[in-house]
């Protein structure tokens, strides 16, 4: 979230939390009811996206380098034995194919490495009924398949976290300008039925309302909710998201 974003949430958690405390006053009042329970649902999507929009995209480096120095030493012995294997039955074919050592498998790019490692355990399972003696068994190919497949999910999670945050990032901004509607279309407008009877929780409600820059710059600027709700807002240099 932005600095605005992170401002008004506070200002939400704030007119949350003075009508938790003063349920017994509005509940009975449908349309101010009916307008609370639609900005609790918004305020818990605006917590649900806050928190995909945060989810760090680093720390996946030294998972990806412990799986790939397993996936590297596993297809080197099995490239080992394959490449013995091809020149006793004289495959020269095969051998090419197959023929890699540490370095050259090190030096290797993430993607090359998924396609070179694939391509070497659908060759052995080709052959697999022929190297028994080599101790190449189905065992073998799917442990190897399955730390492939599992670098394949490491590669791609970080570019799957960055969807899921621009996609946060975009829902975020609807989301407050609900908020911003329900309360001053809503909420703002509706909160004068209980001035006479309930002053105080009517105080509390506008003080909520005031947003708090905590940058630290200040300027106030009265409420678009109209003359009968003139909400101070202050230290918000710009409300809109």
């Amino acid at each position: 979230m932005n600095n605005n974003q992170e401002n008004k949430r506070s200002m939400y958690f704030s007119v949350l939390g003075t009508l938790n405390v003063n349920k017994s006053i509005w509940q009975g009042f449908l349309p101010f009811s009916n307008a609370v329970d639609r900005f609790h649902i918004a305020n818990e999507q605006i917590t649900e996206q806050s928190m995909l929009q945060s989810t760090p995209i680093t720390g996946v480096s030294e998972d990806k380098k412990q799986v790939r120095e397993e996936i590297e030493a596993g297809l080197e012995h099995l490239c080992r034995k394959l490449t013995a294997f091809a020149n006793v039955t004289n495959n020269m074919t095969l051998r090419d194919k197959v023929n890699y050592n540490s370095t050259r498998l090190s030096l290797q790019r993430d993607t090359l490495l998924i396609d070179l490692t694939q391509n070497v355990i659908d060759l052995a399972d080709y052959n697999l009924n022929k190297l028994g003696d080599y101790n190449i068994d189905a065992n073998m190919l799917s442990n190897l398949q399955e730390k492939l497949n599992e670098f394949n999910d490491i590669l791609s999670s970080p570019r799957q976290q960055i969807i899921n945050r621009k996609g946060a990032t975009k829902q975020l901004s609807s989301l407050f300008k609900e908020g911003d509607s329900i309360l001053k279309n809503e909420m703002d407008l509706l909160v004068i039925e209980f001035e006479k009877t309930h002053p105080d929780f009517v105080r509390n409600y506008k003080n909520a309302r005031i947003i708090i820059d905590l940058r630290g710059r200040r300027r106030a600027t009265k409420s678009s909710a109209g003359d009968n709700m003139p909400i101070v807002l202050k230290n918000a240099p710009d409300m809109e998201v």
